[in-house]
């Protein structure tokens, strides 16, 4: 893919190029849940009983649901986005009552987006509100992990 795909441009407005970036490729190999979860060999998905989701997380398409699954990945609800050495944050956007995407933040301040089975991208954090995604709902956190 190349910043001039229409597609991606049409459904982002908001996501211009530069300043965002394409890091990779899209792949169905994973998803942005997957990404902020910190792995890239699984789609973690509530609704399809052939996707990865937490054991003991409602199968529900809440933002809550989503927080709780996250939660099992090691991130705590936390109110500011704070950049903060040895702290990765994420954010985790809603729309129409649902969740629809969850974005990580890289040390820089800039955030990162896999979408859907699209590219990962590196944007800022308000890149991606609108129709598509909806609005910021919740930020989490947790201690940093090795690469």
């Amino acid at each position: 893919m190349t910043p001039d795909d229409d597609e991606i441009l049409a459904r982002f407005p908001g996501l211009t190029f530069p300043p965002a970036i394409y890091l990779e490729d899209g792949s169905d190999r994973f998803n942005c849940v997957a990404w902020a979860a910190g792995t890239r060999s699984q789609w973690w998905d509530p609704v399809s009983l052939r996707d990865y989701w937490p054991p003991g997380c409602p199968r529900a398409t809440t933002v809550s649901a989503f927080e709780l699954a996250l939660e099992s990945a090691g991130y705590r609800v936390c109110e500011v986005p704070d950049l903060q050495s040895g702290i990765e944050v994420i954010a985790l956007m809603g729309l129409e009552g649902d969740f629809s995407h969850v974005m990580k933040q890289l040390p820089n301040g800039m955030w990162t987006s896999k979408l859907g089975a699209g590219p990962l991208v590196e944007h800022h954090l308000y890149d991606l509100v609108g129709d598509a995604y909806g609005q910021l709902h919740s930020f989490m956190n947790r201690p940093s992990r090795p690469d």
